[in-house]
C-alpha cells in the first residue's frame, strides 16, 4: 500500500457486501482499508481509535440509527469525513443526515464508479451527492418558502434527540429498544415521545405515520 492512500474504515451490516467492497477497494493502489465492522458500535469504537480519513457507514442497521451514528462520528471529531451508503433514498432520512454533517450520500445500488467519484470529490474537501439525492435536496430548496405548517416548520419545530425518536417509533422500534439503541433510560423514551405528540398535537402512533409519510418517511 503507498504511503500517501487514503484510509477507509468500512461499517455495514452485511459481511458479503462488505466483502465485495473491499475486494473492488484493494485493487486501487489510492485506498487503505483500516477496518470493517458489522456492528455501528464496534464501528464507532474504531473509528475513534482509528480515525481513518473517510468512513463509510450504511443506512440499514436495526439496532442504531445512522443519523446518529454520523452524528456521534462528526462530535468525536469535527472534521471527519462521512459517507452514507442508502438501501432507501427516504427525502426525511437524506436531509437529517446532510444537517448532521454528512459529506457524501449515494445509493447501495449505485455502480462501484460512482463511489470512487464520491470518494475522490471528499478528498478534495467537497461533498458528494448522487442525482437522487441532489433531486431530493432541489425538492426540498423549492418547498423551502413553504408557510408555518409545511415540513420545515414540522422538523423544525423537534430537537435532534426528539428527532432520532421520532425515526426510531417510524421504523417500528419498541421504547425497550430505543433505549437500548441511544443509550438512554425507558423513562427519558417515553418522555420524548410524549413531547413529539404533544408538538405534533396528536395522540397515537397512526396520526405519527401519517405526519412522517407527510416528511417523505417510508418504514
Amino acid at each position: 500500500m503507498v504511503s500517501d492512500s487514503v484510509t477507509l474504515l468500512l461499517i455495514d451490516p452485511h459481511q458479503l457486501f462488505i466483502d465485495g467492497l473491499v475486494s473492488l477497494l484493494e485493487k486501487k493502489q489510492s485506498f487503505e482499508i483500516v477496518g470493517t465492522f458489522t456492528n455501528p458500535s464496534s464501528g464507532l469504537h474504531a473509528y475513534k481509535k482509528l480515525q481513518p480519513q473517510i468512513t463509510i457507514i450504511s443506512d440499514c442497521f436495526p439496532d442504531m440509527h445512522t443519523v446518529t451514528l454520523i452524528q456521534e462520528i462528526k462530535l468525536f471529531r469535527k472534521q471527519a469525513k462521512v459517507i452514507v451508503l442508502a438501501g432507501k433514498l427516504q427525502d426525511f432520512m437524506v436531509l437529517e443526515s446532510i444537517k448532521s454533517g454528512v459529506d457524501g450520500f449515494i445509493a447501495r445500488s449505485s455502480g462501484f464508479h460512482i463511489l470512487e467519484k464520491a470518494l475522490g470529490k471528499i478528498i478534495s474537501n467537497e461533498s458528494y451527492y448522487c442525482d437522487m439525492v441532489s433531486q431530493i435536496l432541489a425538492k426540498s430548496l423549492l418547498s423551502g418558502t413553504e408557510n408555518t405548517t409545511g415540513n420545515n416548520y414540522l422538523l423544525s419545530i423537534l430537537t435532534n434527540r426528539e428527532k432520532e425518536v421520532m425515526i426510531a417509533l417510524l421504523e417500528g422500534m419498541s421504547i425497550s429498544s430505543i433505549a437500548v439503541s441511544l443509550n438512554i433510560s425507558r423513562k427519558t423514551v417515553a418522555t420524548h415521545k410524549s413531547k413529539i405528540f404533544k408538538k405534533f398535537n396528536i395522540t397515537s402512533l397512526i396520526d405519527l405515520v401519517r405526519i412522517g409519510n407527510e416528511l417523505g418517511f417510508t418504514p
